[in-house]
């Protein structure tokens, strides 16, 4: 019989034949000394609220009972011996009531004498326990009694179950991406750094990362740091990036390089967006915002060499200087020179980027020239040839020039400048008049430079 039926058989009277009954039945049988004990006929249901519920939550067990008498019950106890998967938290009884934990998980609500023909109520709230199985029942009986004799026991107790649901894992993960730099020279490999991190509150499994490569680039490798359980690779269709994380725990990351090429096709100020995705197919993310996340980079022109010629003009800006250009003089400038005066070049227009370590090489043809501890400088200055800083320099000890030189000046240093000047100096302790017939023979060539953001320098 449920708890439903028991209420309704209860408050319609409908027992009080079986009641009756089993009174007379006991009256007959038991000794007339024991009838100074009188009759208490208990009843007691129990409903949880709510009855599906999941591990680490609360809920009531709310009790109903009555004394349909005929005696008032002395000493009554309602007992329930709750299962281990379940927590006392606490409990709400009537006034004269007492409720508690009686000890060895054991609850009890007492009074010293329950009247008849009243519904009584006492709520017990409990916890599921971490030890709770999910998709599993939790099963527990309550029992009343008192002194006196209840004419039927059926009604003393009551069994109520609860279904401990499986809520599955929750993960808040989220993914960082940054690129090596900012700026790529097209042809040349950079590296994006994915960096997947667990909220929490629970870990997260078979966490995968992908990220759909654009067109201008091309997979070289990866790596997932050699964390346990974790792969990554290109997929066949040659532009889908995977990496199986395995399982990042709640608190922790978990970092991706992906190495990838620029493609030298790719047009100079192209920027190249790349986004990625993180999820965990057995774990609810609360917030998926953060699950997306993209770099991009600006595509640069690859570094070359430059040519600049040398022209008998001043800088405009510059005092004392010489242009240096990259447009050969035509027709050729004759220019004389006396090499006691130490001339000097500057390049126009000014520079933004760098150069790398290498030779520059000054070629000039010549008719007649004789120096002495003559040096070939390269310095850098100011915009306005001011604060030069020499960055190499070569010296001959006697030089006689009587048809086509090459002078080389070892760099041995990556020159990075910002809005700088590239200066020539040639100077000697003794020398002659040389005159050069500045024209397209007349060159510095630089090793490779590589412009900071485009454009011209």
């Amino acid at each position: 019989m449920n708890k439903d039926e028991q209420i309704k058989l209860a408050k319609t009277g409908c027992r009080s034949v079986s009641v009756f009954l089993g009174a007379f039945v006991v009256l007959l049988t038991i000794p007339l000394t024991a009838l100074g004990q009188g009759t208490a006929d208990l009843l007691v249901t129990k409903e949880a609220l709510p009855d599906t519920v999941s591990v680490g939550t609360q809920f009531d067990y709310v009790f109903e009972f009555i004394n349909y008498g005929p005696d008032d019950a002395d000493e009554f106890s309602l007992v329930d011996e709750l299962p281990s998967s379940l927590n006392y938290v606490s409990c709400v009884a009537p006034t004269a009531f007492s409720c508690g934990m009686g000890g060895a998980g054991v609850f009890k609500a007492e009074v010293a004498s329950l009247p008849t023909d009243l519904w009584h109520e006492v709520v017990l709230t409990v916890e599921v326990a971490a030890s709770a199985v999910p998709n599993s029942q939790i099963s527990n009986t309550v029992v009343v009694s008192s002194q006196q004799d209840d004419p039927f026991p059926p009604s003393n107790d009551f069994t109520e179950s609860v279904f401990v649901e499986d809520e599955g894992l929750e993960a808040d993960l989220a993914i960082t991406k940054e690129a090596s730099a900012d700026t790529v020279i097209v042809g040349t490999q950079f590296d994006y750094t994915l960096t997947i991190e667990n909220a929490g509150p629970d870990n997260a499994e078979q966490v995968e990362l992908v990220d759909m490569l654009p067109a201008e680039l091309t997979y070289v490798s990866c790596s997932t740091g050699g964390a346990p359980g974790s792969s990554c690779e290109l997929l066949a269709d040659g532009e889908t990036f995977t990496a199986a994380l395995g399982t990042i725990d709640s608190g922790a990351s978990r970092d991706v390089t992906l190495t990838v090429e620029l493609d030298e096709s790719t047009p100079v100020g192209t920027e190249v967006v790349n986004g990625a995705n993180v999820q965990s197919p057995d774990a609810d993310d609360p917030d998926k915002k953060n699950n997306i996340d993209s770099a991009s980079v600006i595509a640069a022109a690859a570094p070359e060499p430059l040519t600049y010629y040398l022209h008998g003009f001043d800088v405009a800006g510059t005092a004392n200087g010489f242009t240096m250009d990259m447009n050969a003089p035509s027709p050729p400038q004759p220019l004389n020179l006396n090499l006691i005066n130490a001339p000097k070049w500057y390049s126009d227009p000014a520079l933004d980027g760098s150069f790398a370590a290498g030779d520059y090489e000054l070629s000039f043809p010549c008719s007649l020239g004789i120096g002495v501890a003559t040096t070939y400088a390269l310095h850098r200055t100011d915009i306005d040839g001011s604060n030069p800083e020499l960055m190499a320099s070569l010296t001959q000890p006697l030089q006689v020039c009587t048809g086509f030189q090459t002078i080389t000046i070892p760099v041995r240093s990556v020159e990075a400048l910002d809005d700088e000047r590239l200066r020539l100096r040639i100077s000697t302790l003794l020398g002659l008049s040389l005159t050069l017939d500045l024209g397209e023979d007349v060159k510095l060539v630089t090793p490779e430079f590589t412009e900071a953001s485009g454009g011209d320098f």
